[in-house]
């Protein structure tokens, strides 16, 4: 079986430009098809449980879909990550030191510029509340930062 039909992830064709620290990154995405996900039950937390395959293993997508700057970690869904408030930028900035030192305490050698494992994709909602706390109720906020805590957990969990 070659390298490439075992692969779960690719990086974006186009780079991103982080709106707070100008940092050039590209975006790490979930392939889907080919048995990559399985679908399980779905809880009553209504999330949805994914079961092992046999040739991709584990797969966690909940871990891919917060995009976070490696320089700034700035953190936010995608939608939202070039379309920040011009209010919520020197805020976020000025938040810079914060986030990383917050984060730090509970995670070491985070690496967003590699391929995201669990403590990436946890530590990407974290940061994502921290950032959206900035962000007017334009872009509601409040509904992101608890879809970023319930996510956190389950992927604590």
């Amino acid at each position: 079986m070659a390298e490439n039909d075992k692969k779960l992830t690719f990086w974006s064709k186009n780079e991103i430009v982080c709106p707070i620290c100008d940092c050039k990154f590209k975006r790490e995405e979930l392939l889907t098809g080919r048995g990559r996900l399985i679908a399980g039950n779905l809880t009553g937390e209504l999330r949805r449980l994914y079961e092992p395959s046999q040739k991709y293993g584990d797969v966690c997508p909940l871990i891919y879909p917060v995009t976070v700057c490696p320089s700034c970690y700035y953190a936010a869904f995608p939608s939202d990550f070039e379309s920040i408030p011009f209010q919520a930028i020197s805020k976020i900035d000025k938040s810079n030191l914060e986030r990383h030192g917050s984060i730090g305490k509970i995670f070491t050698n985070l690496d967003f510029s590699s391929p995201r494992g669990l403590s990436e994709g946890a530590a990407s909602y974290y940061l994502a509340i921290s950032c959206y706390e900035h962000f007017t109720a334009e872009h509601t906020p409040t509904i992101k930062r608890a879809i970023s805590a319930l996510r956190a957990a389950w992927i604590f969990n």
